[in-house]
């Protein structure tokens, strides 16, 4: 990911240099300003220190300079003004000079007060030198320094909810339905405030949505059942009379496996519903994983003597609900043993905290699009695949009830395919 890709270092950099440029500027023109009234003060002592005598021959009646020193007053721009006395003691400043006077004044040893006018001196080179000198490589180091962490840190402050909003949003694009958006968010008066609250409003509608879809197919499965079931009777008397009376059976017998057909979906339908909706019943125990599934490899190969199915791994304890994770161990098994011919591996690996089942193939595998939705209701695998692509959403929505975590991939290397779903239970439900 390029840097500029982040909003962060977006946030990060415009914040940093106007931090950098606000604070550089403030810190030349107070540079400029102390340095240059400190200019200023030492020429005034300067001035002070060299008109001293001339004050002393002045207060004792003599003259001070002659009609050439005058001139060169003038030409020096600078002048005095005995203020105790208010007469011009000398100098005489030009009228186009005089928006540019300077002044201070200053008390002689004979408590008379004195004010000089003058013309100030460019010190655009002491000034230069100050600056320099102020902005030292260590100065400038640890002022970018602070910058920097105070860019960070406002950054930060400001991706932080937009962040928890992109996790919200994400887990809702996951399909879990009933997370929370932070509260703090909601309370928040501002722009990212309302977009929570409109994003909380969102999620409350898609999941009402979700919910009336499900109920709706739930409900309408269930009103199926009655009517598919006198059909079912209704068929089998025709049946009857027709072979008491030596007609076709062919057509009958079609009615009836689909009616059966039509049956098995109903009851799929149902089963994902009561999955979905039921709350946990807290209706676990503790058994063995591999003696429950060698008893379900047993089941498999009831219906599929011809077909080998291996089971390795280690023998470890786990406390779960048992007929669910049955549900789900159940449809894996039969999906692979329906859309493959080749044998069936099944792996049992356990750390301190989990438990992974692996249940792995050795057919052609499933395309990588199909495999982002192989979980959801009526996805198929294959396209001309037998079934209603209800059994992997049965075995899924199984797996989540029970706290687990699935893993599904293609497995592909110079001898082999097929495909791979691990199943991650937690050892304890808690």
């Amino acid at each position: 990911m390029k840097v500029f890709d982040s909003l962060f270092w977006r946030i990060f950099f415009v914040l940093w240099l106007t931090n950098a440029t606000i604070i550089t500027s403030a810190a030349v023109l107070i540079i400029l300003d102390i340095e240059s009234s400190r200019q200023q003060l030492l020429q005034e002592q300067r001035m002070e220190r060299s008109i001293s005598p001339l004050v002393g021959l002045y207060e004792q009646g003599m003259p001070i300079m002659s009609n050439k020193e005058q001139n060169n007053a003038v030409a020096h721009f600078s002048e005095m003004y005995n203020l105790t006395k208010n007469v011009k003691v000398y100098g005489n400043i030009p009228e186009q000079e005089r928006h540019k006077i300077q002044s201070f004044t200053f008390t002689s040893k004979n408590d008379q007060e004195y004010k000089i006018n003058y013309l100030s001196l460019p010190h655009k080179t002491e000034i230069w030198v100050a600056l320099k000198a102020y902005f030292s490589p260590i100065r400038g180091f640890f002022a970018l320094l602070i910058i920097s962490l105070f860019s960070a840190a406002l950054s930060k402050t400001i991706i932080k909810p937009i962040k928890q909003l992109r996790r919200h949003v994400k887990n809702l694009a996951t399909g879990e339905q009933e997370v929370e958006m932070n509260q703090k968010l909601l309370a928040r008066k501002d722009e990212i405030g309302h977009l929570a609250i409109s994003i909380q409003q969102m999620s409350t509608r898609i999941n009402q949505l979700i919910n009336d879809k499900q109920n709706l197919l739930y409900d309408v499965s269930h009103e199926l059942r009655a009517p598919i079931a006198r059909m079912q009777v209704a068929n089998a008397l025709a049946a009857q009379f027709a072979e008491s009376a030596d007609l076709p059976q062919k057509s009958y017998n079609q009615i009836d496996k689909d009616i059966e057909s039509l049956t098995k979906m109903i009851d799929e339908i149902l089963t994902l519903a009561r999955i979905e909706h039921t709350p946990d019943s807290g209706n676990t125990e503790c058994f063995s994983v591999k003696a429950f599934l060698t008893e379900q490899v047993n089941n498999a190969q009831v219906t599929h003597a011809d077909r080998v199915i291996n089971l390795s791994g280690q023998n470890v304890e786990i406390t779960t609900d048992k007929s669910l994770l049955q549900k789900a161990i159940n449809n894996f098994i039969a999906n692979a043993l329906k859309h493959t011919d080749e044998k069936l591996d099944l792996s049992i690996d356990s750390d301190e905290q989990s438990v992974t089942i692996t249940i792995r193939d050795h057919g052609p595998g499933i395309d990588e699009e199909k495999l982002k939705t192989i979980f959801k209701p009526f996805a198929r695998g294959e396209t001309n695949a037998k079934g209603f692509g209800l059994g992997l959403a049965i075995a899924a929505k199984a797996i989540d009830r029970i706290h687990g975590k699935l893993n599904v991939q293609n497995v592909v290397n110079s001898s082999d395919t097929g495909l791979s779903i691990s199943i991650t239970l937690p050892l304890h439900i808690t």
